[in-house]
């Protein structure tokens, strides 16, 4: 399903199925109004559900809690990293960093041995700045690790592929 190269320290995966992100996804956001939320990684979450998804996107909670809201109205939730759904995470998986709030995201692209490629905001603590940051999650714990879930309503039709993502992943 997912091509994917490594050269160096970059990576191109290739068919990501997710649209690449557009600042048009972000009109009407109901976080972009408080300096407090905008650029949180709830409010990417959001915009990019809202995209790919034709319901309205829950709102409530902070990352590492908002699969509870999406499960609340309807997603499924699984323990499996999913091309298009979004995540919610605790300390110390997949970029969260803060026990009291957690982190989510979306999942951009899911490797044949079980490491994924999330879509953040927030990643490295830049909010209210909306800066877009692909991350390298080395696979998933089954329990007690990332819940992903998926988007309220139908999946849009429209979206188009994103054809080559590349990412500088980090160097040790």
């Amino acid at each position: 399903e997912i091509a994917s190269c490594l050269v160096g320290s970059e990576m191109c995966i290739r068919d990501s199925k997710i649209p690449e992100f557009k600042d048009s996804f972000l009109e009407g956001s109901p976080f972009g109004t408080s300096t407090a939320l905008k650029g949180q990684c709830t409010e990417l979450t959001w915009a990019y559900m809202s995209a790919m998804w034709s319901g309205k996107q829950p709102t409530s909670g902070n990352g590492g809690d908002l699969h509870k809201s999406y499960k609340s109205a309807g997603a499924k939730v699984t323990s499996n990293p999913t091309v298009g759904y979004g995540f919610s995470s605790f300390p110390p998986y997949a970029g969260a960093g803060d026990d009291s709030v957690g982190h989510t995201g979306v999942v951009a692209g899911v490797l044949p041995d079980g490491k994924w490629i999330s879509a953040n905001y927030n990643l490295n603590l830049e909010a209210p700045d909306r800066k877009l940051t692909y991350a390298l999650v080395d696979g998933n714990k089954k329990e007690g690790g990332v819940k992903f879930f998926s988007g309220i309503g139908d999946k849009k039709k429209k979206a188009k592929s994103v054809s080559y993502t590349h990412l500088t992943l980090p160097t040790k």
